[in-house]
């Protein structure tokens, strides 16, 4: 019943929601349920107990009956249990729905007599005295589960060495004596192995690949597989050591071992390392230089080139391709440090004497006055276009307190708050949610779009050349919810469905779809984008 579903559709015409419509092109509307009771305030009556699916086209939301809870899918609602995805009698919260990464299957927890077991669509697994609070895991390929479960019962509060198994496509492992919430499956890319980190009652772990235990450390950290699935790399440690480990291999022994890296095309591995006293980057197995810390250490999409911050001396510079760049007094985070898409660009953030910036290939661009000496606080949002031809970053200007969109250069004018900058999937436009005062409105290509009390879920079409977000108005006699497509409003619902996994979602370049409500009742709403909505380039991004 779960997996596939066949919906009840309802064709209406654009308009059929409220008068004074536009010509908005073919709108179609599948009724899914109809929530009972009434909806005081969404995030309180509704928000909390719904989810939505990876494609945001099915909605799972939390029914009750009486004492009775069940899961409804697309309003068909699966069997009522005592309680669903907690257990309160305990104080532990565990998994709410979760959908597999294609979207066909559904799981959750749910109790019954005093047992808790795995609904996976909508058959019950085996029952246990409790299942873990750690998410359930879906394969990348959608095809296994993996969960915790308790064995056994134990007394209430007492988890430290509780013997958890871990379950795996229904396949029990030996008991672990972990607390559960600590046991995350990793499944590898081509979903054809799995591995966890487990824990004897001595309190020492080991690494479980596809069933087998691997060797024990006191502590194991940055369990990953390479990109290609081949190998498994972690840390290590033992008696104040630690090691990377590939394939139950050990690499060389420091006093210290974390950030550990893989290239994208899988053949390269990189960690930071410290004799005690300096630490350095180890690629390739080849020790680098010494400095007095480094944060964090990363490769370029095409996996030839590296880069990492290394602190000397109060100072902090960014070593790309092992050559060391300019001090300065603070350096951006892991994500202000990036590579173009081609791998043929390097670009990051900076501060100095007050003032910050971002050095592109080297150079320095414009300085801006920054009251913290965190550049991150300053700058923020470094990033590439697609096509690796445009750099854009958002500044706070210290002394007007103002926020500024900086693109190849050229400032944007100055906004109370700026967020969700997107490229176009082609690199050549842009749009970001700025505020004034208490509204906000789309920029896209340098024009400001009109202005409403809320704005999220900003999403470009696949080709580029549409630009659709949610927007709200609240100064009306009821909240008013739409989705503007290239400026122009769609249909107005109670409430467009915008948290909880609920977005909007381009099925071609030309149609889109959303969930929305319209009173008590949720619908999939799917727009098909008529021609007169399709814009002239007005702009491109040479112009935020």
């Amino acid at each position: 019943m779960y997996a596939r579903i066949a919906l009840f559709t309802l064709i209406l015409s654009s308009c059929s929601i409220l008068d004074g419509c536009k010509d908005q092109g073919a709108t179609r509307e599948v009724y899914l349920f109809k929530i009972e009771g009434d909806i005081v305030d969404f995030y309180f009556d509704f928000e909390p107990f719904f989810k939505a699916g990876p494609q945001s086209r099915q909605i799972t939301y939390l029914q009750t009956k009486g004492r009775k809870y069940c899961v409804s899918l697309n309003g068909h609602e699966g069997k009522y249990y005592d309680s669903i995805g907690a257990d309160h009698s305990l104080n532990i919260t565990t998994i709410s729905t979760m959908f597999s990464p294609n979207g066909q299957h559904l799981a959750y927890a749910a109790k019954k007599e005093g047992r808790w077991f795995v609904v996976l669509d909508g058959k019950e697994g085996k029952h246990y005295p409790l299942v873990g609070s750690n998410p359930l895991t879906f394969s990348p390929d959608s095809k296994r589960l993996a969960y915790t479960v308790l064995p056994y019962t134990v007394s209430p509060g007492i988890f430290v060495y509780t013997p958890w198994k871990v379950v795996v496509d229904d396949f029990e492992s030996d008991t672990y004596y972990q607390y559960g919430r600590d046991c995350k499956v990793l499944f590898s890319p081509n979903s054809k192995h799995f591995a966890y980190v487990g824990k004897t009652y001595s309190g020492k772990k080991f690494v479980v690949l596809n069933g087998m235990d691997l060797r024990e450390y006191d502590d194991i950290s940055y369990l990953r597989f390479s990109p290609d699935s081949k190998w498994i790399a972690y840390i290590g440690r033992s008696e104040n050591r630690s090691c990377v480990v590939v394939n139950d291999t050990e690499r060389r022994h420091y006093v210290l071992v974390f950030d550990l890296t893989i290239s994208p095309d899988s053949r390269r591995l990189a960690y930071i390392a410290s004799d005690g006293s300096k630490y350095f980057a180890v690629i390739d197995t080849v020790e680098r230089t010494r400095y007095d810390y480094i944060s964090f250490i990363k490769f370029s999409p095409n996996s030839h080139r590296t880069m990492y911050v290394a602190e000397e001396k109060e100072k902090q510079l960014v070593i790309v391709d092992g050559k060391e760049g300019k001090a300065y007094e603070d350096i951006g985070h892991l994500f202000d440090c990036t590579f173009s898409p081609d791998s043929k660009r390097v670009a990051y953030s900076a501060f100095s004497s007050g003032e910050a910036f971002v050095v592109l290939d080297g150079e320095e661009g414009k300085h801006y006055s920054c009251s913290k000496s965190d550049v991150s606080k300053c700058i923020g949002h470094l990033e590439f276009s697609p096509d690796s031809e445009h750099l854009v970053y958002v500044v706070e200007e210290h002394e007007s307190e103002k926020m500024l969109v900086v693109l190849d250069g050229i400032e944007s004018d100055r906004f109370e708050a700026i967020s969700n900058v997107t490229f176009s999937p082609t690199g050549e436009r842009i749009a970001y949610i700025a505020d004034r005062g208490s509204r906000s409105c789309v920029v896209v290509d340098g024009q400001e779009g009109k202005y409403y009390d809320h704005i999220s879920g900003l999403v470009f079409s696949p080709d580029g050349l549409h630009v659709a977000y949610m927007a709200q108005r609240e100064k009306e006699k009821k909240p008013t919810s739409f989705v503007v497509v290239d400026g122009v409003e769609m249909s107005k619902y109670s409430c467009v469905l915008g948290t909880r996994g609920c977005r909007i979602v381009f099925d071609s370049p030309h149609q889109l779809h959303y969930l929305a409500l319209v009173g008590r009742t949720v619908v999939l709403v799917e727009q098909r984008i008529s021609n007169n909505l399709n814009p002239s380039r007005r702009g491109s991004a040479s112009k935020p």
